[in-house]
């Protein structure tokens, strides 16, 4: 069995107007092989490039836009109206972005070397003590010097 794609329903709706129903029907199990051919006439009643007309019992199919609408031609491209307003450019906002990135990227930072010194030293303030686990330190290859 194959699949119907998108592209192929506007096709069928031409052969639902045409013979009807049933000569869908027969079209989608003799080049397809669908042997419920329901479910498509259900997709081609939801699809966006078709529409279904209760009354009529026919299928409108829909223009799409082209590449051609959606980019400008050449003569748009040449015509002489005048633009009125140009585009600002904010600089301002340029700077503040790049000094929060410095901002952040210095508070990553340091927050990575508290991470890595957390698991070598422990702070007690109430008894005011410093625990430092010498041998983890030195295993991974640091030197404690104290002065």
């Amino acid at each position: 069995m194959l699949k119907v794609l998108d592209s192929e329903l506007p096709k069928l709706a031409e052969i639902y107007n045409r013979e009807g129903q049933d000569g869908m029907f027969d079209a989608l199990k003799a080049q397809y092989g669908i042997n419920r051919p329901y479910c498509i006439l259900q997709r081609m009643k939801k699809y966006a490039g078709l529409k279904y007309n209760v009354e009529n019992d026919s299928f409108d199919v829909i223009e799409q836009a082209s590449e051609a609408q959606i980019f400008i031609g050449i003569d748009e491209l040449c015509s002489t109206s005048v633009v009125n307003e140009a585009p600002t450019i904010k600089t301002t906002n340029y700077v503040d972005e790049r000094n929060e990135a410095m901002d952040k990227l210095v508070k990553d930072l340091i927050g990575d070397k508290l991470l890595e010194l957390n698991k070598y030293v422990k702070l007690d303030s109430i008894s005011k003590k410093i625990f430092v686990d010498v041998g983890t330190l030195t295993a991974d290859g640091y030197q404690l010097i104290t002065h």
